[in-house]
């Protein structure tokens, strides 16, 4: 069964980002299966992850069409398992 948890404020700089890093990380050590979208066009819940912002798809160029979403998608080390199986 999948679940869903959101971490949104209108205010900047109380924690979102970390939550989220905290979280998602937190839930994959478990062996669970951890999708994290990164809306914020600074990319910094992919940077807490690990990743490089220079050069990737976002999820912003899968809405305007640019490119399928499963090409937005970016496997992290703190991934369990291939998203598509």
């Amino acid at each position: 069964m999948s679940e869903v948890i959101v971490v949104t404020s209108g205010k900047g700089g109380v924690g979102k980002t970390t939550t989220s890093a905290a979280l998602a990380t937190g839930i994959s050590s478990r062996g669970r299966r951890v999708l994290g979208i990164d809306l914020d066009p600074q990319g910094n819940l992919g940077f807490c992850l690990g990743l490089s912002s220079s050069d990737m798809s976002t999820v912003l160029d899968a809405l305007k069409g640019k490119l399928p979403i499963q090409e937005a998608i970016i496997r992290t080390e703190y991934c369990v398992e291939p998203f598509n199986s």
